[in-house]
């Protein structure tokens, strides 16, 4: 009876797995621009970073989250610069190093971005 359950979870998280791959296709600018145009807002100065150079291969889950954050940034301090630092992955230090890339890019003056 274990064993099969065990295959059963092994099967769900691959199959899981399989749709979070499906999903990893950022959406935020798309959403951002909907979200700009039903709300009368101006269109948004956005950019995504990508903190380790490269496009993240994952959706840790997140992207939900992210399109509403940067969304209702947008909506508080609509001639705001927005920009996206995402992480290679969902790990610690991923994650810190992302941080790191934010506080950077803050700090350089706007004709470096």
């Amino acid at each position: 009876m274990h064993a099969q359950r065990g295959k059963y979870e092994s099967d769900r998280r691959l199959q899981d797995d399989r749709n979070r791959r499906r999903l990893r296709c950022p959406n935020a600018a798309k959403d951002l621009a909907a979200f700009s145009t039903q709300f009368g807002l101006p269109a948004a100065n956005f950019q995504t970073v990508y903190a380790s150079g490269k496009k993240p291969g994952y959706d840790a889950g997140w992207e939900f989250e992210e399109s509403l954050d940067v969304q209702w940034s947008h909506a508080m301090a609509p001639g705001a610069q927005i920009v996206l630092v995402e992480a290679a992955s969902s790990s610690f230090t991923d994650l810190m190093t992302a941080e790191d890339m934010a506080s950077k890019w803050s700090m350089r003056p706007a004709a470096a971005r």
